[in-house]
């Protein structure tokens, strides 16, 4: 196709190319190789705080290992179940490198989509935001595919001020602090700064990851279970 049959390419600034070449590799790989290449550009920026290559690809490793360890197998179903955030892309490779289908959720869906989207594409693991767990928590016994529903909070990645602010004026205001249930099959990031009276996952270092790094297979959401 010609410059001419595609007038927007005149608003394109100078040094933009107008054609790329897309290499044959999956999204995975692309994130490795930008990691090793660039290891301290930033690939995520949230509410001021930074999130370097590196560290995604990193973070993305551990999730993918944790998946492992929960039995997640090649083409099995990851679905995610939260606005854009550190988080979501975190899952979203972590699942990938996993070699599991990543199921993206919109958070505005109502329960009834929400169930119609997890039982259609026969989701295994939920990743949710805690502030979404009550929709999950109500359609979950209507999907028999579910087996695991991973929580986290929007403030795991907010800048520490701006996370100890939240904490005491909307985490409960707002439904992000929520109660897990000791179901074995509910789990959310282990992580003393935040008062919740069950343990609490995170993509980016919860305890699970590490064990899961270091090819250990424990039972990871038994009952009572500290990480």
């Amino acid at each position: 196709m010609t410059d001419s049959a595609r007038p927007w390419l005149r608003l394109y600034d100078a040094g933009v190319p107008h054609d790329v070449e897309v290499p044959d590799v999956s999204l995975s790989a692309l994130l490795s190789e930008t990691a090793k290449r660039v290891p301290e550009r930033t690939a995520i920026r949230f509410f001021d705080r930074s999130v370097s290559y590196r560290e995604l690809d990193e973070a993305a490793s551990r999730f993918a290992n944790a998946l492992i360890a929960l039995s997640v197998h090649k083409g099995d179903r990851v679905a995610l179940f939260m606005p854009n955030c550190p988080q979501m892309v975190i899952a979203y490779y972590g699942g990938l490198r996993a070699g599991a289908v990543v199921v993206p959720c919109s958070p505005l869906y109502v329960e009834s989509e929400l169930e119609h989207q997890l039982a259609d594409a026969e989701a295994s693991v939920m990743v949710c935001l805690s502030a979404l767990f009550s929709r999950v928590q109500a359609v979950r016994e209507r999907v028999p595919s579910l087996e695991h529903v991973l929580v986290t909070n929007i403030k795991e990645y907010f800048p520490r001020r701006l996370r100890l602010l939240f904490t005491i004026a909307k985490e409960r205001k707002d439904g992000h602090r929520v109660s897990l249930p000791s179901d074995g099959h509910t789990a959310a990031r282990a992580n003393s700064s935040v008062p919740w009276s069950n343990p609490i996952l995170c993509a980016s270092n919860a305890a699970i990851f590490d064990l899961a790094k270091n090819g250990a297979k424990p039972d990871l959401f038994a009952r009572g279970t500290r990480w």
